[in-house]
């Protein structure tokens, strides 16, 4: 039973108490006083006022309780939805190192293709080396003979000058090897530098793209490829020029193009308009 229920049966037991009272004392009393009976109908409107100041006073209370637990129920419920923000703060935040370590590990492997590259080019080029030695040391000694020195010697001038343009042509590739490697070599520093773990890494698709828009105020730049050439949200680009500038990250995807927030950004490098971007080295 609720408490205003108690309240109004006490009230009612009360009221039936005072009236078999003043009846039983109407009865043994026939002789009472008008006097009396109006004290004893005083006496009951201030119990019945009494009553129902009690009945307020409950219902005032209970009215509060009600609004408190609304309160608590209310605030119950912000508190879940702060735990979910942050839980889905979380998610991202490790699918996001998750990113990073694939990128670098992606980078590793580069890196060590490029020192392999590199280190076959160099021993082709001491290989040419001493082939050229040898085909000066025979044009010497066939200068000395006849006829067929004389054509030997020719023989051997074309051999010289086929040797001199593929040391020429592996000159110019140990320089782009080499170009290449210090770029591996610095988008490594940098990613170090952010504090990235590069134990194990899978290399994103080949997507190779070109600088449209930057906005250096707001820090993103637009690349013109977009869904139609399997661009999705959350690839990264590393962006060059002739030497290696940063990387960005793709927010927004649209068919032809996307736009993406700019991550690193190597020291004293500045994105610029068609510079190239590809999703690895």
């Amino acid at each position: 039973m609720s408490t205003i229920g108690k309240v109004f049966v006490l009230l009612n037991l009360v009221l039936a108490a005072a009236v078999l009272g003043a009846g039983g004392a109407l009865l043994q009393s026939r002789g009472a006083t008008q006097a009396d009976l109006d004290k004893a109908l005083s006496d009951l409107s201030a119990k019945e006022a009494e009553l129902a100041a009690e009945v307020s006073a409950a219902a005032a209370q209970k009215q509060t309780l009600i609004s408190a637990n609304t309160t608590l129920e209310d605030e119950s419920g912000d508190l879940e939805f702060q735990i979910a923000n942050l839980q889905r703060g979380n998610d991202k935040l490790e699918l996001d190192n998750q990113q990073l370590r694939d990128d670098l590990t992606r980078i590793q492997a580069s890196l060590n293709a490029l020192q392999g590259d590199l280190s076959t080019a160099a021993s082709r080029n001491a290989e040419l080396v001493d082939q050229n030695a040898t085909l000066r040391t025979d044009a010497m000694d066939a200068q000395q003979e006849a006829r067929d020195a004389l054509i030997a010697q020719r023989e051997a001038e074309g051999l010289l000058a086929t040797a001199q343009d593929e040391m020429l042509d592996l000159g110019a590739e140990i320089a782009s090897l080499t170009g290449q490697l210090g770029d591996a070599n610095n988008l490594l520093e940098v990613a170090k530098t952010a504090g990235v773990d590069i134990t194990s890494i899978v290399a994103a698709p080949l997507i190779e793209a070109n600088v449209a828009t930057v906005d250096t105020e707001y820090g993103f730049v637009i690349l013109d490829k977009g869904a139609s050439a399997g661009v999705e949200r959350g690839f990264t680009f590393d962006v060059y020029s002739d030497s290696y500038k940063g990387r960005v990250r793709v927010a927004e995807v649209h068919a032809d193009y996307c736009t993406a927030n700019i991550e690193i950004l190597s020291p004293g490098a500045q994105i610029q308009r068609f510079d190239r971007a590809t999703t690895h080295l």
